[in-house]
């Protein structure tokens, strides 16, 4: 018996269920219906409303400024445009003049006693053996003036064991010339210089002190040892 009423409670429990969600569903339905039914009413008056009917004039009448300041703004920036294009005419990246580039000269007077070679050993006569040789030899005699082999500015001079001393000087694009084994040095680091200016005399180069009298120039360009012959372009 009380098996039977737990099953007919369940179906009552059941059934409930169902009848309450079919309710949910007539009200949803009615209410959709409902909305379609004012928004049909609603849009059926406006389309039928007069040209006459105020409202109708008024949103009419704001249409039309709107679409005024619209047209007259685009003529404003027509004529703009218009008047720039013809006060500023376009200068291509070709016919824009093009910033000359620096040249350089070797920084003495003399014969290329040995060359630079970063792929190639050379034998050294100081230390009897084959090397590479990453700078270009000038021969000339001791006491030789040395001059900037173009417009820069002063980064450093520094005693090195292998180079003597050494000037370091700046260039445009990233170009740093090393002038080493000078002596009588007349320029300081910060010192902006002139192409053609001396900044000292020839003098030893301990790393290379059993070649004949020479001055030993380094070039870079970017970070990258390159020959100073490639900046002067000689032969």
């Amino acid at each position: 018996m009380k098996y039977r009423e737990q099953k007919f409670a369940k179906f009552i429990g059941s059934t409930g269920f169902f009848a309450i969600l079919a309710c949910c569903v007539l009200i949803i339905g009615a209410a959709t219906f409902f909305a379609v039914s004012k928004f049909n009413e609603a849009n059926t008056e406006i389309n039928n409303e007069p040209k006459g009917n105020e409202s109708y004039s008024n949103i009419e009448s704001s249409y039309n400024d709107i679409k005024e300041d619209i047209s007259s703004a685009a003529s404003e920036i027509t004529e703009e445009v218009k008047g720039n294009a013809s006060s500023e005419p376009y200068e291509s990246e070709e016919s824009k003049p093009q910033p000359k580039e620096q040249s350089f000269t070797l920084p003495c007077e003399g014969e290329i006693s040995k060359d630079y070679s970063t792929t190639e050993l050379v034998y050294s006569a100081t230390f009897s053996d084959m090397r590479l040789h990453t700078g270009l030899d000038i021969a000339c005699e001791k006491g030789t003036d040395v001059w900037s082999m173009s417009d820069g500015e002063v980064m450093s001079v520094e005693e090195n064991a292998s180079l003597g001393t050494v000037v370091a000087v700046s260039y445009e694009n990233q170009i740093i010339i090393k002038y080493c084994g000078l002596e009588n040095v007349t320029v300081a680091a910060g010192d902006v210089i002139a192409a053609g200016e001396v900044i000292g005399e020839v003098g030893e180069v301990p790393s290379e002190c059993a070649d004949q009298s020479h001055i030993h120039i380094e070039a870079s360009k970017n970070g990258k040892s390159i020959s100073p012959k490639d900046l002067v372009k000689t032969k």
